[in-house]
């Protein structure tokens, strides 16, 4: 019986010392000591550019915040999972984050299918371990049903960033905008095939259409070509001779995933290469993309999370990743950055490190960002649209050049003197 007992005091204690925890200590205790670091996790797949640069995105706000005597007077750690790119993964190390590294908050920086798996994961972590996790990347619309639906369940988890719906009235913007700058009539709309995009190349029952209803009813634009592509396309001539042959007047992609790189190239030596070209993601948001395509992206639009006043914060966050850890932002950088510093604006208006209470300040706070004034809604995603979040849009000109052309406020606070060109005439230039 002896035996028995002290074998159960061993695997308790070595339970204890595997998770961090002093024997005799209780666990809440000991993660919540006035002055112990305040641990945030981040979770990508580093062999993914953009995940891998965001990570340093998170050191720089913990670097700037302990600097300025870090949280309620406890210093930030950060610490990192490599996902892979693989769900099980990715979950683990979630796990890891929360009950062995004592995280208090968990920045995602995962698509998708990821995100879904780590927010199943956090639910049920959440009673014992009650955390934070924030999703800086991924607009699929479910994630935030979850918590609007399930609120006690997924009140935990919040975006930094815009849902489905948002993203697809973001689109219609562009619309709207490429009429301000040359008043097309015609375009064609491309859209990948992907999970994310699921609600815009077939709508929503009872809420709205496909995208490409809502083109011609929202902008007046009439959607001439349709396509859906492949992610793993490659070979993009045929659809530039097809979309060439019904002389559409504008191009919109939404893309994320996609092969950008080899459809900006084949676009620029297609018929199609003198339509204007507008891209929703992938690649082409790097500012290095110039040199990727080799020039092609002359007159291509794309968001580019650069140098580009959305707030007083914007350009400096850019210049200060690149300076300290010579990488370039991107569009998970920005919100894992926010994410940090929301954090620090919840504990600062509770004076807590209690998690019920940062989800209710979460919930009410608004605050500026590097992508505008950021403030979440009651599905615990970002509110869309300038002063708030949103994404600045860039025309690659003449040697590289980024001219800033959306939205308006923000290209005229930027670039006030340059303009959009259409692409025909950069050509002839």
């Amino acid at each position: 019986m002896m035996k028995k007992l002290f074998l159960l005091v061993g695997v308790v204690g070595l339970a204890f010392i595997l998770l961090g925890v002093k024997p005799g200590s209780s666990l809440a205790q000991e993660k919540g000591k006035s002055g112990e670091p305040f641990v945030i996790g981040y979770i990508g797949n580093f062999s993914w550019p953009f995940a891998a640069d965001a990570s340093y995105a998170v050191d720089l706000a913990a670097e700037e915040i302990n600097k300025a005597g870090g949280l309620l007077g406890r210093q930030v750690q950060v610490a990192k999972i490599d996902s892979k790119g693989q769900a099980p993964i990715a979950v683990a190390g979630y796990k890891q984050l929360i009950m062995n590294k004592g995280a208090k908050a968990v920045i995602l920086g995962e698509g998708a299918e990821l995100n879904f798996a780590c927010q199943a994961a956090g639910a049920e972590l959440y009673p014992e371990f009650p955390h934070l996790c924030f999703n800086a990347t991924t607009s699929h619309e479910g994630l935030g049903l979850k918590v609007l639906n399930e609120y006690n369940k997924y009140k935990f988890y919040f975006r930094t960033f815009i849902n489905t719906d948002l993203y697809r009235k973001g689109i219609m913007d562009w619309g709207r905008s490429i009429k301000r700058l040359m008043n097309p009539k015609t375009a064609a709309l491309i859209i990948e095939d992907a999970q994310w995009t699921e609600y815009f190349r077939n709508g929503k029952a009872g809420l709205y259409p496909p995208c490409r209803d809502d083109m011609e009813k929202e902008t007046g634009i009439k959607v001439v070509y349709y396509a859906e592509i492949s992610v793993r396309e490659k070979m993009f001539l045929p659809l530039f001779q097809a979309l060439a042959d019904k002389n559409p007047e504008w191009i919109c992609y939404v893309s994320a995933y996609s092969d950008v790189t080899t459809f900006v190239k084949q676009w620029a030596v297609s018929p199609a290469k003198n339509i204007d070209l507008w891209d929703g993601g992938g690649p082409s948001t790097m500012p290095g993309f110039w040199g990727m395509s080799g020039g092609a992206a002359l007159g291509l639009v794309t968001p580019i999370y650069s140098r580009a006043a959305l707030s007083d914060k914007t350009i400096p966050f850019v210049d200060d990743l690149k300076k300290r850890y010579n990488k370039d932002s991107n569009w998970v950088a920005f919100g894992s950055y926010d994410s940090v510093y929301m954090i620090k604006a919840a504990m600062e208006k509770t004076k807590t490190a209690d998690i019920e209470a940062l989800i209710k300040a979460l919930e009410s706070i608004e605050m500026t960002g590097v992508y505008g004034i950021i403030k979440y809604d009651n599905t615990h995603t970002c509110k869309f649209g300038w002063p708030y979040m949103d994404f600045p849009y860039g025309e690659f000109q003449h040697g590289g050049e980024l001219v800033i052309v959306h939205p308006e406020n923000v290209a005229k606070a930027t670039n006030p003197t340059k303009p959009y060109i259409p692409v025909k005439q950069l050509r002839q230039q």
